[in-house]
């Protein structure tokens, strides 16, 4: 929490009017009035002066209120500068002084105890601090005319204390609260505006979602006012930075802090020891983008203004220090780094031997740069201090474990001693697991996943002595090292679902999927290498294992979570209890985990109420689990049961003329998997970089309508992503599952041979002419979708939206072709969905009605869902890119006319066929683990299995033609591939070659499965209707006959 943030909007001071003597008054109100005008210039020593000299001037007049003033500016002083007591003190001398003259329930009553929370909570009294700050919600929405900035810091520090307790959903419902709260009450008030917005990011801070909290920030940012509140405005520009750097765009983080520092330095100069600091850290983000010599320049300033004063042995100057000697280790320059890391080591160990982590990192620096300039010796000295540091102080090392066992190992492997360096990584592991303070050394592949405390450092531990097996295999080319390699990975792939399963923190799930992309990338490369050695297909399976899986695990288990929200029918309320517990099980564990560590600082009382608390937590989760399983087996069965990916079943359901392709990247590869019925085919392709530039250069060949580059570049990519395959004709179904910038490639538009220049488009020898196309996540995936299924009955409904956007009507109506990403009016939007109402049971929803309200309340009713609209791509924050709808009458977010991709992903539908007939509904950032992250991916995880979407800017007329044709074609009951092959053919045959160009028709593609939506009658079926009706016929003829007679 930002303490300065809270000394800013602790309550105004109170006034009212009475009558004293001439002179008290005079004294009295000049002092007060002064102590006003220092805390509005932010001078707070003379604050606190002139509010201490006129308290005691109110206190012998009788005058309770205003010498609660006086207290309350006293408190705020004594809070800035961390006199928590005597804060305490003042503010609840300041309440009793309020409660009696005005009541306990009086605004400013309330207004003080606030304060006092905040107080406790900064002196670690939660509960308490808690407890005021509910009853002040409580009382304050009670009273009709309660101040609009009352209220919403009541909210807000609810919020604070919640997210500090690990209670992230209610901490995020309660800021949403006060956001929504000043938005109504106070809109116009920046102070206020910032503070809720803020209040929002710091939550998803805490969560760890770093793009949600750099998004509330951005907006924080618009609210601050540097002259109202010059601290706070500082503040958020730092975050800010921070923010950006932990995201690695340090250019952005450079911008933020440079505005930081100009604010800092116009206020109040540059001698000083924040300023200096801010120089520092902008130091660092300079460092992150290579930019060495102003790096060099900002920390030898900060350096030189902390050396003036401050003493040589003061913390923050070796942290500067340390930071120089990491810049010249970056250029090359070792022995100038040495003598840094050397010097800010021995200061650390000498004058602040309790910063531990700071002290391990320091040190490893140093024995780093002894090895790499060969001093043998030196570095193992430094690490036999590291390993005596570490011995006594677990709790601080994990950060660092990693680090030293690299060094340890990279000394043992100078000897090529590959036995020693895999003993040292199964000691390292063995300290991370829940077991004694002295764990007995065990192999890193018979530790139990749950046992593990320190996920994220154990997985390194797992990927390095995978590395250690497949040197050595190199070294002495025995398989039997690749395979304990494999095994390693294996149960790195293991431990990493395990953890994933049970965390609701983005942030900790992205670090996370960064080691499952290392996981994958290294099993890929030692079962290839295995299959060579030994041409055992069976590793040939593994590799698509390994793919397949690692690809998908976080799509994967969302898509588990939304299918069981969707289909599962337990209430929102369950689901939100059972992320708590998570949530709560989660933080409690990290805290009890780092106490267990330390044994010989640990407060044993506190590892008691730990082990308790998170025993307890874990009690009602199981108890939840089992109330779950017994009242709901369905969502249970969804969520919770997972089955591993098995290739055979896969091809058993393939059929002969059905082949899956799947691609896998790495950093040096692209690995390409043909699947059928009979056998499996793996290509390893090493020219990355070209093909990803071809993919690039088809998409603006399309872009800019260039027919000849476009058939040049669409046949070379076909020789390379398909052409390897032998009597791929046969397929005439392919499903594809693309990776990497892939996934933005049209396959339906690569052309199996080469054509002439002066050929029309509409003869170019497509691939979806000889065969019909799908396209899949994964074949993991696909296996989970099909388990997963729902089996509800269709009925054939469809709801089609076309909303209408009145500004830029006559710019539409000049420009000779109109896109459905400029927010523009579409004309062929309300033409496409008049069109189609045609085939089906058709609900049209069009113009100022086809509210996002509406959607929202509607869509999870309907079987078809059909947007006609405008698609925005938000390319900084891909998390709000939006689809357009008709604005509401309510202005709130759920009817603001935007659909955001975050809000997608909390809401339920139950269509069989979503076609998002909008610019760019297949695009968006492409993130590990789980692939395009578009506006399309938020349907499929509200539980849409099958989506139609457009890879570029779609134009609006031809959109509308292509549509129709495609519904006409599943009306008559063709598949969904068939159908859009066939709308494909048509428009072709009925366009002039300027409008048959791929730009007009090529968008569109077809993800999920390509069963028919109108069902057609079984052949038996047709065969006993056709006797029946023969049998009727007879009956009735031979009836009329004997009439006749």
């Amino acid at each position: 929490m930002n303490r300065c943030l809270f000394i800013l909007m602790l309550c105004p001071l109170f006034f009212i009017t009475v009558e004293m003597s001439a002179q008290d008054t005079l004294v009295a109100h000049s002092l007060l009035e002064k102590a006003r005008s220092y805390d509005h210039a932010q001078q707070f020593d003379s604050m606190y002066h002139y509010a201490s000299l006129a308290a005691p001037l109110f206190r012998k007049a009788g005058l309770g209120v205003r010498e609660a003033s006086c207290l309350i500016l006293m408190m705020r002083y004594n809070f800035s500068a961390g006199n928590l007591q005597q804060a305490q003190t003042q503010i609840e001398q300041a309440i009793s002084l309020l409660t009696a003259e005005l009541g306990p329930e009086a605004q400013r009553v309330l207004a003080a105890k606030n304060n006092l929370a905040i107080v406790l909570y900064y002196y670690g009294k939660e509960d308490s601090a808690l407890q005021l700050v509910e009853n002040c919600i409580e009382l304050g929405q009670k009273n009709e005319h309660i101040r609009a900035d009352f209220l919403s810091k009541f909210y807000f520090v609810a919020g604070e204390i919640y997210a500090t307790q690990g209670r992230l959903m209610q901490a995020l419902s309660t800021q949403r609260a006060c956001l929504e709260y000043v938005q109504e009450h106070a809109p116009q008030d920046s102070a206020l505006m910032q503070m809720a917005v803020e209040g929002m990011a710091k939550v998803f801070l805490r969560k760890g979602d770093l793009h949600n909290s750099l998004h509330w920030m951005l907006e924080a940012q618009k609210w601050a006012n540097p002259k109202r509140n010059l601290i706070g405005a500082i503040g958020i520009l730092s975050t800010l930075a921070e923010l950006y750097a932990q995201l690695e765009q340090p250019q952005e983080a450079i911008v933020f802090i440079k505005k930081g520092m100009m604010l800092y330095q116009q206020a109040f100069g540059t001698n000083n020891k924040d300023f200096a600091l801010t120089q520092y850290h902008y130091g660092r983000y300079l460092l992150q983008t290579k930019q060495y010599q102003e790096s060099l320049q900002s920390l030898e300033q900060a350096e030189h203004t902390l050396t003036k004063i401050l003493p040589p042995t003061d913390f923050d100057r070796i942290v500067v220090i340390k930071e120089k000697g990491r810049l010249w280790m970056a250029q090359g320059n070792l022995e100038q780094a040495k003598a840094y890391f050397q010097n800010a080591f021995d200061l650390l160990r000498t004058h602040h031997p309790s910063f531990v982590s700071q002290l391990i990192e320091t040190g490893i620096y140093l024995a780093q740069t002894h090895l790499e300039l060969g001093e043998v010796a030196a570095c193992e000295k430094t690490i036999a201090s590291l390993d005596s540091i570490c011995e006594h102080n677990r709790v601080e090392v994990f950060p660092n474990l990693v680090k030293l066992a690299k060094l340890k190992t990279s000394l043992a492997l100078l000897e090529h001693d590959f036995h020693d360096a895999q003993k040292l990584l199964d000691a390292t592991a063995s300290l991370m697991v829940q077991t004694s303070p002295q764990p007995q050394v065990t192999k890193l592949t018979q530790i139990k996943p749950d046992e593990v405390l320190a996920p994220d450092n154990f997985m390194e531990i797992v990927k390095l002595k995978a590395n250690i097996y497949t040197q050595a295999f190199h070294y002495s080319e025995n398989p039997l090292y690749a395979k304990e390699a494999f095994q390693t990975l294996r149960f790195g792939v293991e431990l990493l679902y395990t953890q994933l399963k049970k965390t609701v923190l983005p942030g900790r799930k992205k670090w996370l999927i960064e080691h499952n992309k290392q996981l994958f990338h290294h099993g890929l490369l030692i079962a290839y290498e295995l299959y060579q050695h030994e041409c055992d297909p069976l590793w040939l399976e593994n590799m698509l294992m390994m793919a397949t899986e690692s690809k998908s695990i976080l799509l994967e288990l969302a898509w588990e979570e939304a299918r069981a929200r969707t289909s599962g029918g337990l209430k929102d309320s369950l689901i939100e209890q059972e992320n708590e517990l998570l949530t709560a099980i989660e933080m409690n564990e990290y805290h009890l985990n780092s106490l267990l560590l330390n044994p010989t600082e640990a407060d044993p009382a506190e590892v008691e109420a730990l082990s308790l608390q998170l025993a307890n937590l874990k009690l009602e989760h199981s108890r939840w689990l089992s109330k779950v399983e017994r009242l709901h087996p369905h969502y249970y069965q969804l969520k919770y049961e997972h089955n591993p990916f098995d290739i055979h079943h896969l091809q058993q359901t393939l059929s002969s003329r059905h082949a899956w392709v799947e691609y896998a990247y790495t950093d040096s590869f692209l690995y390409a998997f043909f699947l059928t019925k009979d056998g499996l085919m793996v290509e390893r392709m090493q020219l990355v970089n070209e093909i990803n530039e071809e993919v690039q250069q088809l998409q603006t060949s399309i872009k800019q309508k260039s027919l000849y580059e476009f058939a040049e570049t669409s046949h070379e990519l076909y020789q390379r992503l398909l052409g390897w395959i032998p009597g791929l004709e046969k397929y005439t179904q392919l499903t594809i599952a693309p990776d990497g910038p892939l996934c933005y490639l049209p396959f339906d538009l690569l052309l199996s041979k080469s054509s002439p220049s002066q050929r029309a488009p509409q003869e170019l020898p497509y691939l979806f002419r000889q065969h019909l196309i799908t396209l899949d996540y994964s074949a993991s995936f696909l296996q989970a979708k099909k388990k997963k299924v729902s089996k509800a009955p269709m009925h054939g409904r469809l709801l089609a939206l076309a909303p209408e956007l009145e500004a830029g009507r006559m710019q539409a109506q000049n420009l000779p072709e109109v896109t459905r990403d400029a927010l523009l009016p579409l004309a062929g939007a309300k033409k496409e969905v008049q069109n189609i109402q045609q085939f089906f049971s058709t609900t049209t929803v069009t113009g100022k009605l086809a509210t996002e309200a509406y959607f929202r309340e509607h869509a999870k009713d309907y079987d078809i869902l059909h947007l006609a609209t405008h698609g925005v791509i938000d390319q900084q924050q891909p998390f709000y890119s939006r689809l357009v709808f008709s604005p509401g009458i309510d202005s709130s977010t759920k009817d603001d006319g935007q659909l955001h991709l975050y809000e997608l992903l909390n809401l339920k539908f139950h269509a069989r066929l979503v076609t998002l007939s909008a610019c760019n509904t297949g695009r968006g950032d492409y993130l590990n683990g789980e692939g395009v992250m578009s506006l399309a991916r938020g349907f499929s995880y509200a539980g849409c299995a099958n989506l139609v979407m457009s890879l570029w800017a779609v134009p609006d007329q031809s959109t509308a033609t292509l549509m129709t044709f495609f519904y006409q074609g599943l009306a008559q009951g063709l598949s969904k591939d068939e159908a859009l092959r066939q709308a494909r053919l048509l428009y072709l045959e009925n366009s002039p070659p300027e409008k048959a160009l791929p730009y007009y028709w090529g968008s569109w593609v077809l993800t999920g499965d390509n069963a028919p939506l109108k069902q057609s009658l079984p052949l038996w079926w047709i065969w006993a209707g056709g006797l029946l009706l023969l049998v009727a016929f007879s009956w009735w003829m031979r009836k009329r006959l004997v009439a006749g007679r």
